[in-house]
């Protein structure tokens, strides 16, 4: 495992954590994470979710800015959803925190009059688009750096304990 890898694992089970809370994560849905696609990766993880049957979900973390954990920061989430006849695909969106949620929502660019929820089995279109997106995406922010906070300090304890 390389330390990018070691780093962003619990990034994005915290994102995950966000997304749905912590039910199962059923065999159709998909995360990576990576820094930086260009088209071509895009095409591929197009084609990678229409030949499995995959929805796939692409954290795109920065490669210029990082974090205090030396991990870069999550910059935009690309959605590639396989559907009859075609993959659709979603990039340059933002993890938002809806106020007065438990559950974040994946928020497409301003052009698209529309969200996803993410269910553990699929990635649901919701028709509307959460009011103040900004102040959602700083809300999602705040709460993805509360779970690492909670995350760390729950690694350290196991092993002064241990």
């Amino acid at each position: 495992m390389t330390n990018f890898e070691a780093l962003a694992r619990p990034r994005v089970n915290a994102v995950c954590r966000m997304l749905w809370g912590k039910g199962e994560m059923g065999h159709y849905l998909s995360f990576v994470a990576g820094c930086g696609v260009d088209d071509a990766g895009r095409s591929e993880f197009a084609r990678v979710a229409s030949v499995s049957d995959q929805e796939l979900i692409h954290l795109d973390y920065s490669d210029e800015v990082v974090g205090p954990d030396g991990v870069p920061v999550l910059n935009q989430i690309d959605l590639f959803l396989p559907r009859i006849p075609a993959t659709f695909v979603f990039t340059r969106c933002k993890l938002v925190l809806p106020r007065g949620k438990r559950r974040a929502v994946i928020v497409p660019p301003a052009e698209f009059p529309f969200h996803f929820r993410v269910d553990p089995t699929e990635v649901v279109q919701v028709f509307g688009r959460p009011d103040d997106v900004a102040a959602g995406v700083a809300r999602a922010d705040d709460r993805l750096a509360q779970i690492m906070a909670d995350s760390h300090r729950a690694a350290l304890a196991n092993l002064v304990t241990a």
